[in-house]
């Protein structure tokens, strides 16, 4: 019987040696550690990558929230005596909180806060039918002509937000809380004024909105004027607006073809304010002082500076961060709320912005 070598046997069945063993540990741990050094960075970029998409999102979310909000300010009306922009009759962009809750007085400014006024092209419009009996008497609408056929009112139902003014400057945002026939309760319960058709006066359907910053929550917000109040973009570190006027002297209210003497034109239409310098000349910026000083215009419950009439323009600074402090860096120079990123790496700069929107609906009789 042919037997194998027990020494060849032996040879057959040995494994590695420790010297392979510690070899291959050795590159084991030398590939790993490789991957780990470039799993790093690409952890890095990634994060960075996605804060900073996400930072130019909420830019780009916040500028165009502004823009459409300031291109419809001063829709007017079509069905009036007088139709035409509603800056004939008022200043549909104003530097402060208007609204049920929480209104700046009138006659204040601010730089990170803006009100517009509008009118939807669709809405409701119509003339006084008779005076108001006092500053808190019932509106009542004259439902004829421009009105819903079979509707009461005009059609205006409690809820219904609207604005009520009159040729003489005098206007009263309003939001109705009941309908009898043809006449509108409201609140506030005490207009500014009493309201007569003598004077032109009319209701119509309003749309307000307040564009404003809440610094404390970093955030870009939007008030209706009445109940909702919600935000819009997150991480709004600074909103900054300045207002840029035209040079010349506003001509109304009242509108065009009625003479009557108000705060900025006198009786035979020649205005009472002073020009801001030569005439045609580019737009000129106002400060905010300029809107608080006077002349004032309205009923003494809510009058406003004539200035506001001559604004055409509104120059808009936005600026946004990252959300996730670990990607802003120390430097209060170049982060308005630093953070402690670990390297240039992670860096995601603070994102400004600066745009002017200028409504077409402010340069009327420009």
């Amino acid at each position: 019987m042919n037997r194998q070598p027990l020494g060849r046997h032996v040879a057959a069945s040995a494994g590695v040696t420790l010297l392979e063993l510690v070899v291959a540990m050795a590159i084991t741990l030398v590939v790993g550690a490789a991957a780990v050094l470039l799993l790093g960075p690409a952890h890095d970029a990634f994060r960075r990558e996605s804060e900073a998409n996400d930072t130019r999102h909420r830019m780009r979310v916040a500028a165009d929230v502004l823009r459409t909000g300031l291109r419809g300010a001063g829709a007017g009306v079509y069905g009036a005596q007088h139709p035409g922009p509603l800056v004939q009759w008022l200043p549909p962009v104003l530097p402060r909180r208007m609204g049920r809750w929480s209104p700046d007085p009138p006659t204040t400014a601010f730089s990170d806060r803006v009100t517009t006024l509008g009118i939807p092209a669709t809405a409701l419009q119509a003339p006084l039918a008779s005076a108001m009996s006092s500053r808190g008497g019932p509106v009542e609408v004259d439902n004829g002509s421009g009105c819903p056929v079979a509707r009461a009112a005009c059609a205006f139902t409690p809820g219904t937000q609207a604005l009520v003014f009159d040729r003489t400057g005098a206007w009263d945002p309003i939001v109705v809380t009941d309908v009898t026939g043809n006449a509108l309760g409201h609140w506030p319960p005490q207009l500014s004024k009493a309201y007569e058709p003598a004077e032109d006066a009319q209701v119509v359907a309003l749309e307000m909105q307040v564009l404003y910053h809440d610094s404390s929550r970093r955030q870009l917000r939007r008030y209706d004027g009445n109940q909702s109040d919600l935000p819009v973009v997150d991480e709004v570190v600074e909103l900054e607006l300045s207002y840029l006027a035209d040079p010349a002297p506003p001509r109304s209210p009242p509108p065009p073809g009625v003479e009557d003497e108000t705060c900025v034109t006198s009786a035979d239409g020649s205005p009472i304010l002073p020009a801001l310098g030569p005439t045609p000349a580019p737009l000129v910026e106002l400060p905010l002082a300029a809107f608080a000083d006077g002349p004032f215009c309205g009923e003494p419950a809510n009058h406003w500076d004539a200035d506001l009439l001559r604004v055409r323009a509104v120059r808009v600074r936005l600026r946004v961060q990252a959300r996730d402090p670990a990607v802003r860096g120390p430097d209060p120079r170049l982060f308005v709320n630093p953070g402690h990123a670990s390297g240039s790496r992670l860096l995601v700069s603070d994102l400004a912005w600066d745009f002017q929107v200028a409504p077409r609906n402010l340069s009327f009789g420009r």
